[in-house]
């Protein structure tokens, strides 16, 4: 979370440097939250620099991590943050079925959660109204863990085709 305020304000360099050294730390904590909250946080900051190829790398390592982990945070973390890619490269439909995924009421306390309802907010000005509609309709009827499936599949063939 430090990590994404660091990049709104820019510092994209601190949120490297704070996100590696909990990449340091995570294996002695004996839990994948942080790890995949770390790699989120390089992925961002790659992806604020203009590096979409970098940010891919990281956001397959986070949900190769998520994928085993039948707690919801991991997995929300790794999606939010692909969603926020696809918007980036404008698959604006899919980033917003993705974003969806996470709007469980029962966690609105999680930042993740806020993140992913300003990115909806941005995308539904964006879209025509029944395109945003439909496109929410497909991220309510998606499984949360298999959608995390399908994106490291398909990160990994983008990144088997930009080799």
């Amino acid at each position: 979370m430090l990590g994404t305020i660091m990049i709104g304000l820019g510092e994209t360099a601190e949120t490297r440097t704070q996100c590696r050294r909990v990449i340091e730390i995570a294996p002695n904590l004996g839990d994948d939250l942080p790890l995949v909250y770390a790699l989120c946080g390089l992925g961002d900051a790659a992806l604020a620099d203009g590096n979409v190829k970098e940010a891919k790398a990281y956001y397959r390592r986070a949900l190769a991590l998520a994928v085993d982990d039948p707690r919801f945070l991991p997995a929300w973390r790794a999606v939010c943050s692909v969603a926020m890619l696809r918007a980036r490269e404008g698959c604006l439909e899919r980033a917003a079925a993705l974003a969806v995924l996470g709007l469980d009421p029962a966690w609105a306390w999680s930042f993740w959660y806020g993140a992913g309802l300003r990115l909806v907010i941005k995308l539904e000005r964006q879209m025509p109204p029944a395109t945003f509609s439909a496109a929410q309709e497909r991220g309510r009827a998606m499984s949360l863990h298999a959608t995390v499936d399908e994106l490291l599949a398909v990160l990994g063939k983008e990144a088997f085709a930009e080799a």
